[in-house]
């Protein structure tokens, strides 16, 4: 007993860290750092924090309080609510990912190309995620929303590593300007920002995969909250939005000096003074 009240504490926390982390990147977004959202990138960052709040209201609440009542008692529909509307959103953030590498491959690997203005393919990209939610069929599911992205990221962000590296070497040996290499330095940033933010992605969802890949061989395995892979998979696939929104806040070069100034409000004027003059703002 005494074990699932911590599990109740430990998802109470892990909710109020979403929350926290998420509307911290989506004030930055649309307040001090509005010009920003201009920019692909943040607006499928944008679509990530949205996807996270959904997951506390849809999900991360009501199995709190589950965890704390030790009992089920919202009936057999807010099951499968809850289970549908977990797994969706779980997609929504696989595909905004997927979105955000080809965003990045694109505009790394075909920098030198003439492109077409990429407001429809934003919005094209932006609303896939959100619908592919109601095509929740299992095996297929685990291929679709799973298998295959993950070899796609690792060949878009493969690929525009390469391309980075040769164009690194390329503009040394021909002794191009300063501003060449520092174009490419901010490139380089950016694609390490996001390799790290997808690693925490997959890291925190490997669990729920292998329990989905055991329900395909014997069904309703790893169903009970008792079960250790259960847990494991529930708690890491929370924590993963907490973490993210937060990775983002803190490596971003263009979001973490708008995080600096929201705390340094809380700071001696005098310190806030001294900081600012010290501060810069990168561009990517």
């Amino acid at each position: 007993m005494a074990s699932v009240s911590w599990q109740g504490i430990f998802l109470t926390i892990i909710i109020i860290a979403t929350l926290f982390g998420n509307i911290l990147c989506l004030y930055i977004l649309l307040k001090p750092q509005r010009r920003l959202l201009k920019r692909p990138l943040y607006i499928f960052i944008f679509n990530i924090c949205v996807a996270d709040i959904a997951v506390v209201v849809c999900s991360m609440l009501v199995k709190t309080a589950d965890e704390f009542h030790q009992d089920w008692f919202y009936g057999k529909a807010m099951c499968q609510i809850i289970e549908y509307s977990q797994r969706a959103l779980f997609r929504v953030n696989v595909l905004t990912h997927l979105s955000i590498a080809f965003e990045r491959y694109f505009s790394v690997v075909f920098a030198l190309k003439p492109q077409e203005k990429s407001g429809n393919r934003i919005c094209q990209l932006i609303h896939l995620p959100w619908g592919w939610v109601d095509k929740l069929y299992c095996s297929i599911d685990l291929i679709i929303f799973f298998l295959i992205p993950l070899g796609i990221l690792l060949f878009l962000y493969g690929s525009i590593i390469t391309t980075l590296n040769r164009r690194k070497r390329q503009t040394g040996d021909l002794g191009s300007i300063n501003a060449t290499m520092n174009t490419i330095r901010a490139a380089i940033r950016g694609v390490r920002v996001s390799i790290i933010v997808v690693v925490a992605f997959i890291i925190c969802w490997i669990p729920v995969i292998v329990k989905g890949f055991n329900r395909l061989i014997v069904p309703n395995v790893n169903s009970d909250r008792t079960d250790p892979l259960y847990a494991t998979a529930m708690y890491l696939a929370f924590t993963n939005d907490a973490i993210v929104p937060l990775l983002y806040c803190v490596l971003d070069s263009n979001l973490a000096p708008s995080v600096k100034k929201i705390f340094d409000c809380f700071q001696d004027p005098q310190d806030e003074e001294s900081s600012e003059e010290n501060g810069t703002i990168h561009e990517l």
